[in-house]
């Protein structure tokens, strides 16, 4: 599983770009390692209510060198908040609010639970 979520990050890199270059692999592998922090959910959520700013999913993505200056030498709070922010970016991509929120010829797609389908933009 942890795999193939690694592949399709770096085989998207590779289709941009035939010549991916070990730094290049290793960047992508820097970033898609955050997505699987060591992290519980009880360690979530107590970090969450200390930094709920940090922890939104509609926060601001942190750089690694601002996370590491916010939250000093506390490891949980690191590793939260580097989780969040790399899914924070797979979210604005593939999230069910950019997705529905997206105009094409015209209509956009609702998303609604037993009324999927798509709705002329007036």
């Amino acid at each position: 599983m942890v795999l193939t979520a690694f592949a399709s990050v770096i085989q998207g890199a590779a289709d941009v770009d035939p010549k991916l270059t070990c730094e290049e692999l290793g960047e992508t592998l820097d970033f898609a390692k955050h997505i699987i922090a060591p992290t519980t959910p009880e360690i979530c959520k107590e970090v969450a209510g200390r930094l709920p700013e940090l922890t939104a999913p509609d926060g601001p993505i942190l750089s690694h060198s601002t996370v590491a200056e916010v939250v000093g030498d506390d490891e949980d709070a690191r590793n939260v908040i580097c989780e969040v922010n790399a899914r924070k970016v797979v979210h604005v991509m593939y999230g069910q609010g950019h997705f529905g929120s997206e105009i094409l010829g015209g209509f956009y797609v609702n998303l609604e639970r037993g009324n999927l389908g798509l709705i002329q933009v007036s």
